[in-house]
């Protein structure tokens, strides 16, 4: 693909793939997988959570982060994408939400810290705690998380 490859949001904002903003924040992504109705998180609990997280100096995005090519007048869905199927499509063996994927090994602490943020929202058990090695993973999940800066994934249901 030709252009500017970049990560964006579902709200289709651009993450500056050159450095966090703020820099010292980690980035994390809050994402639902709805699998009931009504969903089992509701809207007051999942926005403490997300206030609660930023906070507690996380960036946080919501939904789902794709990468993208963008040309000067062109704009193309390409490679991996982050959001509520992780816990199934890219933990081995699969996994069902709800569940904290992070991708530094010197990230354990925080994502247990995101557990215990997200607890009132959500109980995430500590057996859907995910490591995945980033260097393990295949180069167009690599490229999307180094674009990103994403440094953990979280999905509620």
């Amino acid at each position: 693909m030709f252009g500017e490859r970049l990560a964006r949001d579902q709200n289709g904002d651009y993450i500056d793939a050159k450095q966090k903003n703020p820099p010292n924040y980690s980035y994390v992504l809050l994402s639902l997988f709805l699998t009931h109705e009504p969903p089992n998180v509701n809207v007051v609990t999942l926005n403490q959570a997300r206030n609660t997280l930023l906070d507690n100096k996380f960036r946080v995005f919501l939904g789902s982060i794709m990468e993208v090519s963008r040309g000067t007048s062109t704009l193309q869905v390409i490679g991996s994408s982050l959001g509520p199927d992780i816990c199934n499509s890219w933990v081995s063996p699969p996994s069902k939400a709800p569940c904290i994927v992070y991708f530094r090994e010197d990230f354990k602490a925080s994502a247990f810290q995101i557990q215990a943020i997200v607890k009132f929202a959500q109980s995430v058990p500590d057996d859907h705690i995910f490591f995945l090695d980033f260097k393990s993973l295949d180069s167009q999940r690599q490229e999307l998380l180094t674009l990103s800066h994403m440094d953990a994934v979280i999905v509620l249901n």
